[in-house]
């Protein structure tokens, strides 16, 4: 009759393992048979890349034609989380602004309303205005 090999996947899922966002890990899966003799494969080892905890569906677009008074713009979350947003002037920028500069709206131009600090968004198309 033969050997039968399935070929579905075995599917291990784990939980509650203290993995931090943009830290790479490494899986190993070492397979033995039934009887234990140490005489088992170790597969190829598999990169695992924990990225971002929130990320774009669709990335910033301008609404229209900014003006010296005010501009506006969309985009969409992957999941709900908070935004922070703020106007730079592209000419005193030496390098993109770090997280922590973003969450202290670090060097944003003009008034209050100019930036925004930790708003709620969700997965869904999200619009703002920034003016002042």
């Amino acid at each position: 009759d033969g050997l039968h090999v399935s070929n579905e996947y075995e599917v291990v899922e784990f939980k509650e393992c203290p993995l931090q966002y943009w830290v790479n890990y490494v899986v190993f899966v070492y397979a033995e048979g039934e009887v234990g003799n140490y005489d088992g494969t170790l597969a190829p080892s598999l990169k695992v890349n924990v990225g971002p905890c929130n990320n774009f569906v669709a990335e910033p677009v301008l609404i229209g034609a900014p003006d010296t008074n005010a501009v506006s713009f969309k985009f969409t979350a992957v999941k709900p989380g908070r935004a922070w947003i703020l106007l730079r002037n592209l000419a005193a920028m030496k390098n993109n602004p770090t997280r922590p500069e973003m969450r202290s709206l670090f060097q944003a131009v003009g008034s209050a309303d100019c930036s925004i600090r930790a708003v709620l968004i969700y997965p869904k198309e999200e619009n703002f205005t920034l003016s002042g």
